[in-house]
């Protein structure tokens, strides 16, 4: 291995997952590398200090169910990134044959790409590093050893996550079976563990409320007896048993690291099935030959069912349209003492806020309206150069990826609002204020997706990162539910305390005035946008 080529390539993988970003930050100035690495460590630390917080009140030494929990949970967060990250860089990217004709050493491609992975992957398994030391700390044992300790046991479950991830899915990807499901096979391959992490953190979301019960004893959880060997680790270091433990960790971790380097990297080129370049490559060349045998709009209609099949773009969408309201919103409603069955028709307004404001988290630039022009590539040329209306075009790529947001988005607030108890005349409330956010949301999307236009991506994500980078997305997200939150609290406030009369001024007032941005949005986009096109 040449430690300088691995070096240079992973910068150049960095680089080339958000080339927006890349481009904006070099007309800056400065270490461009130094400030996308940034990015990925702030995520960390929020991590860490975010599930730091909600673990530091269990005293782990005496608790390790709870303790083999937690790791489990962790693990099944980072197992789901890896996941979707290894799959996008090895094998949904057309950019390994442009390796071909230079002169790097497939070991240096391999580990460039492997570094880029591991960073995506780190900041969802940094709060295990703090479990461990919160662990040590509560042990009693010699600080300085627990400390160090914990290093070694995060670094080796990182690799172990790493390796495990990478052997799956190359192995997978070399039976006949995925040859010939390869679509289906991959959307499961991305979606199982995005369903496992949602279900795994809706559990510890609602096992959590105990931790914080001070009225009788924290009762421990059940054991997770693969991951019981890390809990006597940390808590007796010294044992024959914790030595072992060690040890069979780091000849596990060396056969593994053997068969990566014997069987997966010698076939390393061969393992690019170009899924994003391929398929949409094509539609193009099949429009060209196709019989116009009915209407245009279905015929376009057909087009962007075919554009959306990405496996990736798939599990993107539904994760971040469903993850964050489930995450949020289900562990508080299952809880068995809520229940939102007394709230009073003279709140409707408040409802017709929580809709707008579940449309701005639900829609983001992981979204299906975000990237639908930039998911044409080369298509997008191939329309352009036809005597068909751009207007025309646009408006029903549009209108088609707004239906399937609003479809998905309104069938969770469905669910949503029958597992909280909500009297069913504040339903409409909820659908038109979501139905009204989502419209507006999405223009400033897709006119986003316009501006950022990108048909040369290797594999989807990049399109996803676009813009401001993921900390301006984590950023907004958490800006949009403060002020959101805020919104939605003052004015439940003000009608508790206020005449019915007096509520429904209010309401309507608020009402009139959202009315008026809605339009005043419509304008700007239609003027902005619509019009020049």
């Amino acid at each position: 291995m040449n430690k300088s080529h691995i070096r240079e390539l992973f910068k150049v993988n960095l680089l080339y997952t958000n080339p927006s970003l890349t481009k904006k930050l070099r007309k800056k100035g400065g270490r461009i590398v130094s400030k996308i690495l940034f990015e990925y460590l702030f995520l960390g630390i929020i991590f860490m200090l975010l599930y730091g917080l909600m673990m530091v009140s269990i005293d782990f030494p005496n608790y390790p169910g709870y303790f083999t929990f937690y790791i489990g949970i962790f693990t099944i967060l980072s197992f789901s990134q890896s996941i979707s990250s290894l799959y996008n860089v090895f094998y949904d990217s057309n950019d390994l044959d442009n390796y071909l004709p230079l002169p790097f050493h497939q070991n240096d491609v391999f580990f460039s790409k492997f570094l880029s992975i591991s960073l995506t992957t780190l900041p969802y398994l940094l709060p295990i590093l703090v479990l461990f030391l919160l662990m040590g700390i509560k042990s009693d044992n010699n600080l300085l050893a627990e400390i160090l300790l914990s290093l070694l046991l995060f670094f080796c479950i990182f690799l172990l996550i790493l390796e495990v991830t990478t052997l799956i899915v190359a192995g997978l990807t070399k039976t006949k079976l995925f040859s010939r499901h390869k679509s289906i096979i991959t959307t499961l391959l991305l979606l199982i563990p995005t369903v496992g992490m949602v279900l795994g953190i809706f559990y510890l979301n609602t096992k959590q409320e105990s931790v914080y019960d001070t009225g009788q004893k924290l009762a421990d959880q059940a054991v997770f007896l693969p991951l019981l060997p890390f809990f006597h680790v940390l808590h007796s270091p010294l044992t024959l048993s914790s030595l072992m433990t060690i040890l069979a960790l780091l000849i596990l971790l060396f056969v593994l690291f053997s068969l990566i380097r014997y069987w997966v990297i010698p076939n390393l080129y061969n393992a690019s099935v170009g899924s994003g370049s391929q398929s949409l490559h094509t539609v193009s060349q099949k429009r060209r030959t196709e019989i116009p045998d009915e209407g245009l709009d279905r015929q376009l209609f057909r087009y962007h069912l075919k554009l959306i099949k990405n496996p990736t773009l798939l599990t993107q969408f539904i994760s971040s349209t469903v993850l964050m309201p489930i995450l949020m919103l289900f562990p508080m409603i299952f809880n068995r003492s809520f229940s939102l069955s007394f709230v009073p028709l003279k709140f409707w307004m408040v409802l017709f806020l929580v809709g707008i404001v579940l449309a701005n988290m639900t829609i983001n630039p992981n979204s299906l309206v975000s990237s639908i022009i930039s998911l044409d590539r080369a298509n997008f040329l191939f329309f352009r150069s036809l005597p068909l209306s751009m207007k025309y075009y646009l408006t029903k790529k549009f209108q088609f990826s707004i239906f399937i947001q609003i479809t998905l988005s309104s069938l969770l607030l469905l669910a949503l609002s029958f597992f909280s108890h909500l009297p069913l005349a504040l339903w409409p409330f909820l659908m038109i204020g979501h139905i009204g956010g989502s419209i507006v949301t999405s223009m400033y999307y897709f006119y986003r997706d316009y501006r950022l236009l990108n048909l040369n991506w290797t594999n989807v994500t990049q399109l996803f990162s676009r813009g401001n980078g993921n900390f301006m997305i984590f950023l907004s997200l958490f800006a949009t539910l403060f002020i959101g939150g805020i919104a939605i609290g003052l004015l439940s406030l003000i009608i508790s305390f206020v005449s019915a009369f007096i509520s429904l001024m209010i309401s309507i007032l608020i009402l009139f005035l959202l009315i008026f941005i809605f339009f005043i949005m419509r304008h700007h986009y239609q003027k902005n946008f619509w019009d020049k096109l």
